[in-house]
C-alpha cells in the first residue's frame, strides 16, 4: 500500500519517516598516522603519502554528510 493508498500524504510520510529514524549526522573514525613516503631516498624529487579514517555511522534524513576519507600530501625521504 502507498501513502496515497493509505491516506498519507508525502510530508507526512517524510515526517513519519523521520520519527521512526531521526536525521543522522556522519561520523569518521579519527584520521590514521601517515603512510610512509614513497620517495625514493637521494632521489631529490618529491614522493607522497596517504592517510585514511573510515565511516563510523553513514548520514540519514539529511543528516550532515561525511567528509574526505584520504588525504596525501608530498614528502621527501630524507633517511637513506
Amino acid at each position: 500500500m502507498t501513502g496515497q493508498e493509505s491516506g498519507i500524504d508525502s510530508s507526512d510520510m517524510q515526517r513519519l519517516s523521520q520519527a521512526i529514524r531521526p536525521r543522522q549526522d556522519c561520523e569518521l573514525s579519527v584520521w590514521s598516522g601517515w603512510g610512509p613516503c614513497s620517495a625514493i631516498c637521494a632521489s631529490h624529487k618529491p614522493g607522497v603519502q596517504w592517510r585514511f579514517r573510515h565511516i563510523k555511522r553513514p548520514a540519514r534524513q539529511e543528516g550532515k554528510p561525511c567528509g574526505l576519507l584520504y588525504e596525501k600530501r608530498e614528502c621527501i625521504e630524507t633517511k637513506c
